[in-house]
């Protein structure tokens, strides 16, 4: 009796503080998405590596588990925006901060002065983009 006592004690006691010994251990990797123009977060973009996927909050905070500590590619993707992919070396705990690209850039910023009869100088301010080959005037 005393024996079969002992034996469950032991074995509670692997179940309780061992536990740990069978859970598997993951490394967190976790940042923002952010657009490249107005730096502002973006949401939904879908974060992933080997199938295992997540997506990207509100603010554009994204939070993925990855089984160990190395090397992986880390995709980044999102409608609108072209695709980034990410080669990390993943230690414990990483965290940071991905810039993506979307189809518009901007490329320059210019003043016209125009002037005519009734108003002598008239300045306009414009932004010039490209998207998708074309040329526009903000």
């Amino acid at each position: 009796m005393k024996s079969l006592a002992l034996k469950l004690f032991l074995f509670s006691f692997l179940l309780i503080e061992g536990g740990d010994l069978f859970a598997a251990k993951f490394v967190s990797v976790s940042g923002i998405v952010k657009d490249n123009l107005l730096q502002l977060p973006i949401e939904n973009v879908m974060v992933g590596y080997d199938g295992n996927y997540t997506f990207t909050d509100s603010n554009g905070r994204y939070y993925l588990e990855i089984p160990e500590p190395g090397t992986y590619f880390i995709t980044f993707s999102h409608v609108g925006f072209k695709l980034s992919v990410e080669v990390l070396i993943v230690y414990p705990n990483q965290g940071g901060e991905i810039i993506m690209r979307g189809d518009t850039y901007l490329i320059w910023e210019f003043s016209k002065k125009f002037s005519n009869k009734t108003q002598p100088s008239l300045y306009y301010d414009f932004l010039a983009y490209i998207k998708k080959d074309k040329l526009l005037l903000v």
